[in-house]
């Protein structure tokens, strides 16, 4: 019994679209297609992320879905978005909602570590010209005296002060001790 090659070629294509699975997938193909407008090839590719026209589909449809969520008033830039190039890529990877609210909290993170570097760098400004309004000894290498320990000091040592602070005194000075 010799049956015809195209004959036999039918009789497949006629089982293979009465399969439930091959029905769900064209139904998911012709709904891409018309969300989009790309024909069915470029959203059949599109569904199996395997080629580079299943990008620009996908691409087509994340901008729709964003429109969607500004006409919902839930964005407010699309195109500032559209133009970032680090949301694109989360673009390929989630649904258009799901990019958002990543790209959104990671630009916020960002934003956040960077005040935080400016307010240590204002910081590190603010001690440094503190340490330039503190005095400094006159000669270099030398330290500052230090205040006089009147507790600590011996008996001869404070009659000598005692003595100098009289005699400026007695000329009418006012000394410092």
């Amino acid at each position: 019994m010799e049956q015809n090659p195209n004959m036999l070629a039918e009789m497949l294509a006629g089982l293979l679209e009465s399969e439930p699975a091959y029905i769900i997938g064209r139904q998911f193909i012709q709904r891409l297609a018309a969300e989009t407008g790309a024909g069915e090839e470029q959203a059949a590719q599109a569904l199996l992320y395997a080629a580079p026209g299943g990008r620009e589909v996908l691409c087509a449809c994340a901008a729709q879905d964003l429109v969607r969520l500004q006409e919902a008033g839930r964005v407010a830039d699309v195109e500032g978005y559209l133009a970032d190039k680090a949301f694109a890529k989360p673009l390929l990877e989630m649904p258009a909602a799901a990019a958002l609210r990543l790209y959104d909290t990671e630009k916020a993170a960002g934003e956040d570590v960077q005040r935080e570097r400016d307010i240590g760098a204002r910081d590190l400004l603010e001690k440094l010209m503190a340490r330039r309004s503190l005095p400094s000894p006159i000669r270099g290498g030398v330290p500052a005296e230090s205040r006089q320990d009147y507790a600590n000091m011996s008996s001869t040592e404070f009659a000598a002060i005692k003595k100098r602070l009289a005699l400026a005194a007695a000329q009418g000075k006012h000394p410092a001790l």
